[in-house]
């Protein structure tokens, strides 16, 4: 843990890194994925340095900051239920020792977390969900892609904590 200025300074650029990865996750045409996912990362990264409640903090602030600052709002929706929150569910769904429950959990929150999405942008925000696949060929799909982001985000953090903590 850090310093409760430090964590201030830290939690404020690591904010801006997020904003602009969502920023580019909502405007770019291609590579999408990889931005809502490089943006979930700030969290765990405030999550190791200050614990919980700044994780959650950042997780608000990034939050509401997407909301405001990103024109196209419908884009920060699944940063707000799935990306912005997944490092934090993740930090303790990891201190589960049975590896298979761990894996049903996260897959448990993928599914609830984009079907949230689904959900909230077709009843609130009046947007047509449409795919040519099933929803269970969906789901599949969908399942296989996030356990492999999850694997990638794991070896981030171990390489966060192992590498760059240091040489912050």
């Amino acid at each position: 843990m850090v310093s409760g200025t430090k964590k201030i300074a830290l939690g404020g650029m690591l904010c801006v890194l997020c904003i602009f990865s969502l920023y580019l996750a909502v405007h770019l045409p291609t590579n999408r994925i990889f931005f809502y996912g490089l943006s979930s990362v700030f969290a765990s990264i405030i999550m190791i340095e200050g614990g919980t409640k700044w994780a959650f903090i950042f997780y608000g602030a990034t939050s509401i900051l997407g909301m405001l600052l990103i024109p196209n709002k419908l884009g920060v929706v699944p940063y707000g239920l799935f990306f912005g929150l997944y490092g934090i569910v993740k930090y303790y769904i990891e201190g589960i020792a049975n590896i298979i429950l761990q894996l049903l959990l996260k897959g448990g929150f993928f599914i609830l977390g984009m079907g949230g999405t689904a959900i909230l942008l077709q009843e609130l925000f009046m947007t047509e969900v449409t795919s040519r696949l099933s929803i269970w060929a969906l789901t599949v799909i969908g399942l296989a892609i996030f356990y492999l982001y999850d694997y990638v985000y794991t070896r981030f953090v171990h390489y966060y904590e192992t590498v760059l903590r240091k040489k912050l």
